[in-house]
């Protein structure tokens, strides 16, 4: 295994901030494979699983297993893991600018479309290698403005050639599940398998590039800008929320690290000799647009009747707000028959917070698909 360190852009005299990256490989051929945890630096959960994973990549690079490259980012957000404010941690916005760490990610196929133009054919292979080395060029020649701009090149740069990217977070509360762009379905449902996520939405765009969208997002946009080209999903991205906030356990973590080496198994990136039992599909992929989001229309003491993980019929009621001078109480019913995923796990509700989230099967959304930008 290799170390890299990868200085920051320091914001300040007298400051100086890194990311670590870890390379495990053989030398053999192989697909490359990233993986990166806590971009939002107080969804923890993930840290734990790479924590658990390390040991079991370092065994098999041991044993000459490693096919291709797995790179492993154990935390990939140092600005965030540094903010507190008044004893409480804040890993999702920078407090310089009000920036979501998960948004905003430079939009590769723009960048090098112009460099493609009369390069592409039939072949998709040579077009894969053509394309990821005008990715990788890009790329080094792109100069950071500011500390989270270099965070944001770093961790890009290392993933931008990948050919599978799981990019590990949680929710507030929640059961593990899983984002994927449209056009990886199959692909999606694959590591739906292989992690046992009852909920895989998938989104063409959800807008606001994020992190996961900034690594297969550019391959289907450059199909578009090159119809008459050979061009793949060349690689397959997913955010993987793993749980909510509080599910931070060793019991959880070792079994959800044993199941991503199972997945980088079943896809060839480790091989044990033999492969892998291919697990039951907990259940199918869902359109990200089929979630109904609840809001709180009024403000009140968030009372829920539903947990995570229970499936519900439109009409059900999922939560009360209940405003404690009145004592009027507001309770808010399900939009969808679905499974209940996610809640806010904040008990008194401001004016327009989201509170629950239910996977159903029906469009009931359009536009920004994405939670707090």
């Amino acid at each position: 295994m290799q170390t890299q360190h990868h200085p920051l852009k320091s914001a300040t005299v007298g400051t100086s901030r890194s990311l670590t990256s870890l390379h495990y490989s053989n030398g053999k051929p192989g697909p490359k494979v990233y993986i990166q945890a806590g971009l939002h630096a107080d969804e923890n959960p993930g840290m734990l699983v790479l924590h658990y994973l390390r040991p079991l990549l370092q065994a098999a690079e041991d044993a000459g297993q490693i096919r291709g490259e797995i790179v492993v980012v154990p935390f990939a957000n140092p600005i965030g893991l540094n903010q507190t404010l008044a004893m409480q941690f804040h890993g999702r916005f920078e407090f310089g600018n009000g920036q979501n760490f998960n948004r905003n990610y430079r939009d590769l196929a723009a960048m090098v479309t112009p460099l493609l133009e009369g390069k592409l054919g039939a072949d998709a292979d040579s077009n894969v290698a053509k394309i990821r080395a005008a990715m990788r060029s890009v790329m080094a020649q792109e100069k950071a403005v500011n500390e989270l701009d270099s965070m944001r090149l770093v961790v890009q740069s290392l993933a931008c050639d990948a050919d599978i990217m799981l990019d590990l977070h949680c929710d507030s509360e929640a059961i593990l599940h899983l984002y994927i762009h449209s056009d990886q379905q199959e692909e999606g449902a694959e590591l739906a398998r292989y992690l046992g996520s009852a909920v895989t939405m998938h989104a063409p765009a959800s807008n606001g590039q994020p992190f996961d969208e900034s690594a297969s997002g550019p391959w289907a946009a450059l199909r578009e800008a090159f119809p008459d080209a050979a061009i793949p999903m060349a690689c397959f991205a997913s955010t993987v929320e793993y749980r909510g906030q509080k599910d931070v356990s060793t019991e959880l973590a070792t079994d959800d690290a044993e199941r991503i080496f199972t997945y980088l198994r079943a896809q060839g990136a480790v091989d044990t000799g033999s492969l892998p039992v291919r697990p039951e599909l907990p259940r199918e992929v869902k359109d990200l647009a089929a979630t109904d989001v609840i809001r709180a229309p009024v403000s009140g003491i968030v009372e829920y009747h539903r947990e995570p993980g229970e499936m519900v019929r439109e009409g059900d009621a999922l939560v009360s707000l209940i405003d404690p001078l009145t004592n009027d109480r507001h309770t808010l019913v399900s939009g969808v028959d679905g499974l209940f995923y996610a809640r806010n796990r904040i008990r008194f509700a401001h004016s327009d917070m989201e509170l629950t989230f239910v996977s159903g099967d029906k469009v009931v959304r359009s536009g920004y698909l994405l939670s707090a930008r």
